[in-house]
């Protein structure tokens, strides 16, 4: 989640905005045009656009636009940055990147206007485009977070923020000609438990290591009170069908020491625990290609304990348009009978004045 402090704005004076402090607020939307180096060409005609955030696609921030066409853009080439406005009560403008997008789909419409359809993708595309052209290994010893940055540095990007680690690979690590450096790089994150690659509102890349929800503060409040900017819609399911309660990490390679790791929720407080569901155990397993440590590989299983347990009530909300979301936010939430802490794990903002905003978010006391 940014900050919403911008220029002359407080963090505090914006969100007074946002919430409508003063009666009524007012916010449209502006689509910049930027080069590779991402510096401003200038601004498109949006007739219609959204932008979905997806925490468990592999291309977390995707855009979908509809602009006028335009005679000198280099459509296949050129970034676009969608930009949120808000009006504020001394009549200036608070502004918010959405993202930086490439634009691999395009489709020309129309015959007196010509429109342009676009499917955008942010700059984490560029690793799932490209492969590695041969055998690709990564030497034993190497720190995990130089095996990325040679990554990022082989397809241009150098300013990604990546959380320190000390760890380094037990083994040499290798993958077969033609794999993607999107999968590799999730391979290496997933070995130091790091929480998966995102690009950000400003389109940098964030590498930070995985933190159990539980132990997160809510970074943000949504309450139904006299600033609530919550929509009637809201839909809370709840389902156990299916989702184990048994889980094993193994990590087995010829070249060093097996690790395996087992975690069962037991808390008799779960509809996941045997004791609630007539003593059935359902087990996942899954193999690990490396784990920096028996720590890292325990982890990784603890988190996919909570993701399962986290399926248990998946909410859905709306609010009015908010520019400050990112990836796996921590929320609290208040309204009725919801009342706790959620991570969103996807939202969906369409860009057109009074729209509203839709989020899916897991209850956080869950996991």
């Amino acid at each position: 989640m940014i900050d919403l402090a911008t220029g002359r704005y407080t963090a505090a004076e914006v969100q007074r905005a946002l919430h409508a402090a003063g009666g009524s607020r007012r916010v449209w939307y502006r689509l910049e045009r930027l080069n590779a180096y991402k510096i401003k060409l200038g601004e498109l005609r949006m007739e219609t656009g959204s932008i979905e955030q997806d925490a468990n696609a592999s291309i977390m921030r995707t855009g979908r636009f509809t602009v006028r066409d335009e005679a000198g853009v280099n459509w296949h080439a050129e970034l676009l940055r969608p930009i949120f406005c808000l009006e504020m009560p001394d009549g200036g403008t608070a502004e918010y990147p959405l993202g930086v997008f490439y634009m691999p789909t395009i489709t020309k419409s129309g015959y007196k206007h010509i429109y342009r359809e676009i499917e955008a993708y942010d700059t984490t595309m560029l690793l799932w485009d490209d492969q590695v052209p041969e055998r690709y290994s990564i030497a034993r010893g190497t720190k995990y977070t130089s095996a990325l940055s040679g990554i990022f540095s082989s397809v241009g990007v150098h300013d990604a923020i990546i959380e320190p680690s000390d760890s380094v690979t037990e083994t040499t690590l290798e993958w077969e000609a033609g794999t993607t450096k999107g999968e590799i790089v999730k391979q290496l994150m997933d070995a130091d438990n790091y929480a998966p690659l995102s690009a950000d509102a400003w389109g940098r890349w964030v590498c930070r290591k995985y933190r159990d929800p539980r132990s997160r503060f809510a970074e943000y409040s949504y309450k139904a009170d006299e600033m609530s900017v919550l929509l009637p819609a809201q839909t809370l399911v709840e389902d156990v069908y299916g989702l184990p309660n048994v889980f094993i990490g193994i990590v087995s390679r010829p070249d060093r020491t097996p690790m395996s790791f087992f975690y069962e929720i037991t808390d008799s407080s779960s509809p996941l625990a045997a004791v609630n569901r007539g003593g059935r155990r359902i087990a996942d397993t899954k193999i690990y290609d490396d784990a920096a440590s028996a720590i890292a590989l325990e982890a990784a299983v603890r988190r996919r304990a909570g993701r399962a347990a986290a399926y248990l009530s998946q909410l859905t909300f709306e609010t009015a348009a908010m520019p400050h979301h990112g990836a796996e936010d921590v929320l609290w939430l208040e309204a009725g009978e919801v009342r706790g802490k959620y991570l969103e794990t996807k939202w969906t903002l369409p860009l057109e004045p009074g729209s509203g905003m839709t989020h899916e978010a897991q209850k956080e006391d869950m996991l």
